[in-house]
């Protein structure tokens, strides 16, 4: 099962599971979750040790995320059949009080820059990475991985408008609300309708996920989760794991990474089918319903982050959003929604 095998049952035993005698070295970080990172420099090599704890993390508590899905996954035996161009920097994971601990090595040399488009070489190597993972994991039993995979209903109803006013008014404010009633600023009534009737009561959605083959995703693939090395993509950072169909990635990989991305977003989706296809083969690609993956694709990452689409169609840049109001309404007749 994974690098170490098991939860620990504490951080000091986990270090010691590797031999690691050096002190933490709390360290600021762009995340904003709650979690706490602390750097230990050992034999020349650095690690990093994530503690997460459900009271504290805003993160895990709106995803449902009571037993720290990312320290289950850790310790699983997921990252040792993972494919082979795809890997995660977990040495292992351990029960710290009431919350989680998670070790890893460091990935530094292989990670992105915070901002830019990455070339169309890497994001080749991106897509047909996810798609040799998707591809080997579908239709494939993983309820024995001991896993609490991230509910469907949570992860697309995450953000939503009044999930987001909640936080809010907690003091955790980082434009959603605000981004919401741009949306209704900026939109037909029609794409309203959808996105904030799904948004309301996502039942429907969920049915048609439930039809189709799912495989393990990620769930959160940006790039600021990645770091690519050679042809092998470093996947950190899997705390939205779970077992969906691959609409559910690839719609959040285009919303996430939109000013990333070196094509339009109809020719990424494109790209990965053909990845998709290659793994697969025809027939087992024919059995996926794209059609259908592209329509949960496109109303999934619309409805996480349709609020920060509209606040910058709002300020100007209005292409890419009138894709996803094109594209929800496209999904919604396809589904009869």
């Amino acid at each position: 099962m994974g690098a170490s095998g098991h939860m620990a049952p504490d951080v000091a035993a986990l270090l010691a599971e590797h031999g690691i005698t050096a002190p933490e070295a709390v360290i600021a970080h762009n995340g904003f979750s709650g979690a706490r990172i602390s750097r230990l420099e050992h034999g020349g090599a650095t690690y990093f040790l994530k503690r997460m704890r459900f009271e504290d993390d805003w993160i895990m508590r709106g995803l449902d995320d009571r037993t720290c899905r990312e320290a289950e996954f850790a310790a699983s035996s997921i990252p040792g059949r993972l494919p082979a161009h795809v890997r995660v920097p977990y040495l292992g994971a351990a029960r710290d009080g009431d919350g989680w601990a998670v070790l890893s090595r460091d990935l530094s040399h292989w990670v992105f820059a915070q901002d830019g488009v990455e070339q169309a070489e890497t994001w080749g190597a991106i897509l047909g990475a996810l798609a040799e993972m998707h591809a080997a994991f579908l239709a494939e039993p993983l309820a024995d991985a001991g896993i609490g995979w991230c509910p469907w209903r949570e992860r697309i109803t995450f953000l939503s408008p009044s999930s987001t006013e909640s936080l809010a008014r907690e003091g955790i404010d980082f434009g959603a609300p605000e981004g919401w009633r741009a949306f209704r600023r900026v939109t037909e009534q029609r794409v309203q309708s959808v996105i904030f009737g799904l948004l309301a009561d996502p039942g429907p959605l969920l049915r048609v996920m439930a039809q189709l083959p799912a495989t393990l995703v990620h769930a959160d693939a940006k790039i600021a989760n990645m770091g690519l090395e050679g042809g092998t993509l470093w996947l950190f950072d899997w705390a939205d794991v779970t077992v969906a169909p691959v609409g559910l990635e690839i719609g959040h990989l285009l919303a996430v990474n939109s000013s990333r991305l070196p094509w339009e977003h109809d020719d990424t989706l494109c790209r990965y089918a053909a990845h998709l296809e290659r793994c697969l083969g025809s027939a087992r690609f024919s059995e996926i319903g794209w059609p259908r993956q592209v329509a949960i694709a496109a109303l999934s990452g619309f409805m996480v982050l349709g609020w920060a689409k509209a606040r910058e169609a709002e300020a100007g840049a209005r292409e890419e959003f009138e894709w996803w109001c094109a594209e929800a309404v496209r999904a919604a007749d396809l589904l009869g929604l």
